[in-house]
């Protein structure tokens, strides 16, 4: 169910968090579905289950998973706001931009710039919705 990479800057447990949340988000876990056992993913991925166990305690605090006594962890029947499988990336651009030195307009000017790119079609020519609302903001 899970992988990790040991190497990854991230930390393992971080990992696995990022993991429950996108599978959450994504709908291949869904409300109710029961997580593997603590000893079970640290078995099947060869770490300590106190590293699975302080994942699944930052899920549980996030409310993306809930402790059903005698089950164990469940997806929360709360709905998963999609911004928490993007926020462990955000924080790192952040971070990131300001070790550079960088403001935040020049950080959403490049997000700008790399969501209109991103937003191509095949002929290389750009949604002409997208560049009108980046013309207008840029001059705002």
């Amino acid at each position: 169910m899970f992988s990790i990479n040991p190497s990854s800057g991230t930390p393992i447990y971080m990992q696995i968090v990022d993991q429950v949340r996108q599978l959450a988000v994504s709908g291949r876990l869904k409300a109710g579905d029961m997580l593997p056992s603590v000893r079970a993913i640290a078995d099947d991925l060869h770490v300590n289950h106190m590293t699975v166990s302080k994942a699944y305690s930052i899920l549980r605090r996030d409310g993306v998973v809930e402790f059903i006594r005698g089950k164990g962890m469940a997806v929360s029947k709360t709905s998963i706001d999609p911004r928490a499988a993007i926020r462990p990336q955000a924080a790192a651009l952040v971070e990131a931009v300001r070790r550079l030195g960088l403001s935040r307009a020049e950080m959403d000017a490049a997000i700008d710039q790399v969501w209109v790119e991103l937003q191509m079609d095949d002929e290389g020519a750009i949604d002409a919705a997208l560049l009108t609302d980046a013309d207008t903001d840029a001059t705002s």
